[in-house]
């Protein structure tokens, strides 16, 4: 059964979503509805929180070995339908990593790449790359050097640099993998704000090791153990009746998956 929070409908629902690596399973019948604003996913390390994120936009596809079963209805269409048009899923779920990943390329053909691959008339290229900049606290800092290497860029820049590449193609879902842990303190602090802003519009997932960054991010979360949900729920009431099983860890082996 569906149910409403604050009066708003799920944007995700998974239903029994199983993952398996070769033949290991790595997720084991998770059922859960994601809603509108943040959702933190926490849990220790090993625990399947980077497996789940990826299934939510099919990432796991293009891994070797790996197999995935159950549903993930994005509003009412289940995303891992027969006949489903991926790209249009990774389109309207964006995928965050870890890392900072600009391509080898300007900051302005980074935030241009998604578009172009859709289709977008070119006329209406310099309107997308300044929105994108802009949404993602950038524009002011790069607006005089667009044409520069992304490469250029600091740590935290090359991070917002990623999601305003994300946020280009106007997705409505944003997965983003421990997007603060490789920033210095006032990087992350500006990552979380944008996070914080950008979650007023669209549904944003954010895998997180930090409890503390759970906490100021508040919305709801969701605890892994051992590759299933142990529970959700609004952030500050999960954390206060799990302390022992909160992430303590950076690093996630289902990530290698």
């Amino acid at each position: 059964m569906t149910v409403q929070v604050d009066g708003r409908r799920p944007k995700i629902r998974v239903r029994h979503l199983e993952v398996f690596y070769r033949r290991e399973r790595i997720l084991g019948s998770v059922s859960v509805d994601i809603y509108p604003g943040i959702t933190v996913i926490l849990g220790p390390s090993g625990s399947g929180k980077t497996t789940f994120l990826r299934a939510l936009n099919r990432m796991h596809d293009a891994v070797v070995g790996m197999f995935v079963y159950g549903k993930v209805f994005l509003d009412n269409r289940d995303i891992y339908a027969p006949g489903t048009n991926v790209p249009e899923i990774r389109r309207r779920v964006g995928l965050v990593f870890q890392k900072p990943n600009p391509f080898p390329l300007s900051i302005y053909d980074n935030v241009a790449y998604g578009p172009r691959r859709h289709g977008t008339p070119r006329r209406h290229l310099d309107e997308i790359v300044r929105w994108s900049l802009e949404q993602a606290g950038l524009w002011e800092e790069v607006k005089n050097r667009l044409r520069a290497p992304a490469h250029r860029l600091s740590g935290g820049q090359q991070q917002r640099l990623c999601i305003a590449r994300a946020l280009a193609v106007r997705p409505e879902v944003l997965l983003m993998d421990e997007p603060t842990s490789a920033l210095d303190p006032l990087a992350a602090a500006r990552v979380e704000g944008l996070i914080a802003r950008l979650a007023r519009d669209l549904t944003v997932v954010v895998v997180t090791h930090d409890i503390e960054q759970a906490r100021r991010l508040d919305g709801r979360a969701l605890l892994f153990q051992g590759g299933r949900l142990l529970a959700s729920g609004p952030t500050r009431r999960l954390l206060s009746s799990h302390r022992d099983h909160h992430a303590t860890s950076r690093h996630d082996p289902a990530r290698a998956t």
